[in-house]
């Protein structure tokens, strides 16, 4: 099938080239490139066609908008921007306005095709870019929980069942996530926030674990072949502050095996050298990830893949799934709700 992916910088590379790899025909358009920096994003790897005015790339992109309004092409989209400039496409999973509330360590997670929601999910975040939460509020890991049994799977749906007409006005189709919060009574419910469309490391956990990204882009239900997956920030210093500094680009070892289990964001590839090296960009070098159908093999595999990488003044957290154990057994012990 054909797609295009509209990345906000470099965020949407790595699943665009997970659909490469499934043999998919893409496009890549970088929007929101400040002085064509993330046109280094990928190089190598990608043959991006950036946000840029010059009139070669105008046309490209003119091209692109009637294949997409044709439905000859799917689209995806995390640029609010882009998805307005593309808005007459058939067939777009786009990101809408997020909502500026907290959303919390507890979510639930689903995919929702236009019609109906799917796989629904749970979510439990590593607040903190550092180990013990220190650093940045936002979150430095995601360990994602498929329910165990059709109740805790029916238990899930009822409590987002209520968004479904909103997000069809909305015109959304994509993944999506809501905080999770406890009554007084004990009883589960959606907190406060939700994220519509390619939320970081939710997506990553996401697409980590689906076979056949391509499959559903066109409409088939997802299908995660494990029970968990575990996703993990691989950063550099001073990511995610922006200090005005340049990052320096520095080399990227890794064994083979290791490099499979990465989704990859601030790299290139030295076709020359044959080295994979950071592009210099924000320091957000890639995501570990790994699944398995339990939670233990999930996150050792995930964080030893997190390791082996070496780069200059990574960063990473090192106690990843630290909180898992105890929501699992809370709600298993408040709701009944089971996990894995």
């Amino acid at each position: 099938m054909n797609v295009l992916v509209l990345s906000d910088r470099h965020h949407l590379l790595p699943f665009a080239r997970k659909l490469t790899n499934e043999g998919h025909t893409v496009a890549t358009v970088v929007f929101e490139s400040k002085k064509a920096k993330y046109e280094r994003a990928y190089a190598g790897v990608i043959d991006l066609v950036t946000d840029s005015k010059d009139s070669s790339r105008i046309e490209t992109i003119g091209q692109l908008k009637t294949l997409a309004a044709s439905g000859d092409t799917a689209v995806i989209s995390d640029s609010p921007r882009a998805s307005k400039d593309f808005s007459t496409a058939q067939t777009i999973f786009s990101r809408l306005p997020q909502d500026d509330k907290p959303l919390g360590p507890l979510r639930l997670g689903a995919w929702f095709d236009g019609e109906s929601f799917h796989v629904e999910h749970l979510l439990i975040f590593d607040e903190g870019t550092q180990a013990g939460g220190l650093g940045s509020p936002q979150p430095g890991a995601v360990t994602l929980a498929q329910p165990s049994t059709g109740e805790s799977s029916e238990a899930l749906l009822k409590l987002v069942d209520h968004q479904r007409s909103e997000l069809q006005e909305l015109g959304f189709r994509g993944l999506a996530q809501w905080g999770l919060d406890y009554g007084l009574d004990g009883a589960l419910s959606l907190g406060f926030g939700r994220l519509l469309g390619w939320p970081p490391l939710h997506s990553h956990a996401f697409l980590s674990e689906l076979g056949d990204f391509g499959g559903l882009l066109s409409g088939q239900p997802p299908v995660l072949g494990k029970k968990f997956a575990v996703a993990v920030h691989v950063t550099q210093a001073p990511w995610p502050y922006h200090t005005g500094q340049p990052v320096k680009e520095c080399p990227i070892d890794i064994p083979d095996s290791a490099q499979r289990q990465f989704f990859w964001h601030d790299i290139r590839v030295d076709q020359e050298a044959r080295e994979l090296r950071t592009a210099g960009l924000d320091g957000w070098v890639g995501v570990a990830h790994s699944g398995a159908n339990s939670f233990e093999l999930a996150l050792s595999k995930a964080l030893d893949a997190a390791a082996m990488l070496q780069i200059r003044e990574k960063q990473y957290r090192t106690d990843a799934g630290s909180a898992v154990r105890r929501a699992l057994g809370l709600l298993e012990n408040q709701s009944g709700l089971t996990f894995g």
